[in-house]
């Protein structure tokens, strides 16, 4: 057609797409008997053949190749796709948002030459309508893996649903699940859950076609964080939650004033597995912790999570973490007995200061240890309570600032340090 014989070769997104839009009619829209390639130019939304946008036309008996995605369905589409190929694709042959409800009928994939052949694309965003995530039988697989494309937000009064059994997969540690709303993924013992990377092959099969040339690893995608806004009703019940975690500041589970029930669940190469901020109350029940780089759970001294047969595995810490911060709210650390350990050390993981007018009590018996060259800053005013009676304190490289504007007596059964010896009591 260019007139340049074999001088030039076609490939994906030589140009943008066929974009069906809302105002559409669906019943006078079919593609049938089609060939459609090298299709999925810029922009992001339309890298594909096929773009559906809150529609729901027929596809049928077409041959989708080297396009940058197959068919998208965008918004809350709901197209019938019957008795398609979809050959190769630059990177995924099927991409969807949440809230779309595609009906696959003898589909096929050839399994060859996209980046992810053998799964489906989740695009995220935040959700405008309730969304579920159910299992899907496309192209002879019974239970096909979705990959997380971006992030998804669960805004309030909204309900993101997780049906048992499905497998999703992160990209990147940049793409999370932020719950302002709430989040349901209740499994069974029988057909769990699993959020994982892209690059385990434990779960979902050899995703990204390298065979074992990479291995999954710690903050191979995001986290699932529980806002201060999230339904209370929010659950996480038999997942298998591996090889997430973005930052340090942060859980492959992480709740801010927040309180979802994790149960039955196995979470597994984090950096903190459960990391409990603010004025945070999760229930953590049945839950085992794997190969944390350092603590399993971590926590602000406000926060108060019920945590039940929970087992630690190989962490790098054996300790229940105290988040540095600049504490506003009343706590209490309180004696707790985990994963076998009666009365289980707490340890100081950042710098950490008392603002005025808040108190603080430390129940008797209380083992605290300090992460290196962390410190403790206190401001005391009247009326304020600063309670370390029959605690041992453990410091290596640390400091405790007061900062007084009364007298007050601090009573503290022994102060240790790493190298052996004991410091000095603290009498003011």
């Amino acid at each position: 057609t260019n007139g340049d014989w074999n001088a030039t070769s076609p490939a994906p997104r030589y140009w943008r797409t066929i974009q069906f839009q809302n105002a559409s009619i669906d019943t006078a829209c079919t593609l049938r008997r089609c060939v459609i390639s090298y299709g999925g130019g810029y922009p992001w939304e339309e890298n594909c053949g096929v773009n559906i946008i809150d529609e729901s036309l027929t596809i049928d008996n077409c041959t989708f190749s080297n396009n940058f995605y197959g068919i998208l369905n965008g918004g809350v589409s709901a197209p019938v796709l019957t008795n398609n190929t979809i050959n190769s694709s630059q990177r995924l042959p099927l991409a969807m948002s949440l809230t779309s409800s595609p009906v696959f009928i003898n589909n096929s994939f050839s399994f060859t030459g996209s980046t992810y052949d053998n799964a489906i694309g989740l695009f995220g965003g935040t959700i405008a309508a309730d969304a579920n995530i159910p299992i899907r039988s496309v192209t002879g697989i019974p239970n096909l893996t979705y990959i997380l494309l971006q992030d998804v937000i669960v805004p309030v009064e909204r309900t993101l649903t997780i049906q048992k059994g499905v497998v999703l997969k992160g990209i990147t540690h940049g793409h999370r699940i932020a719950v302002q709303g709430k989040l349901t993924a209740n499994s069974s013992a029988d057909s769990i859950i699993v959020i994982t990377s892209t690059k385990d092959d434990t779960y979902g099969g050899d995703t990204n076609k390298d065979g074992a040339l990479t291995s999954p690893a710690r903050a191979d995608w995001g986290e699932i964080i529980f806002e201060s806004t999230s339904d209370t009703n929010s659950i996480i019940n038999f997942g298998r939650l591996r090889f997430g975690q973005s930052h340090v500041g942060a859980g492959l589970i992480t709740t801010v004033k927040a309180s979802p029930t994790i149960s039955n669940c196995v979470i597994t190469d984090n950096v903190y597995g459960i990391y409990a901020s603010q004025l945070s109350n999760p229930k953590i029940i049945n839950v085992t912790i794997t190969n944390s780089q350092y603590t399993p759970i971590a926590m602000s001294v406000c926060a108060n999570p019920t945590i039940t047969n929970v087992n630690f595995i190989n962490p790098g810490w054996t300790a229940l973490g105290l988040i540095g911060e600049n504490l506003a709210f009343n706590g209490t650390i309180k004696r707790r007995n985990v994963s076998g350990y009666i009365n289980i050390t707490y340890l100081l993981i950042g710098n950490f200061s008392v603002s005025a007018g808040v108190n603080v009590s430390v129940e008797p018996g209380i083992v605290l240890k300090m992460n290196d060259g962390v410190h403790i800053e206190i401001n005391v005013v009247s009326a304020q309570r600063v309670l370390l009676q029959k605690v041992q304190l453990y410091l290596q490289d640390s400091e405790i600032i007061m900062w007084v504007t009364r007298s007050i007596q601090i009573t503290m059964d022994r102060l240790h340090r790493l190298d052996g010896e004991i410091g000095n009591i603290l009498d003011f």
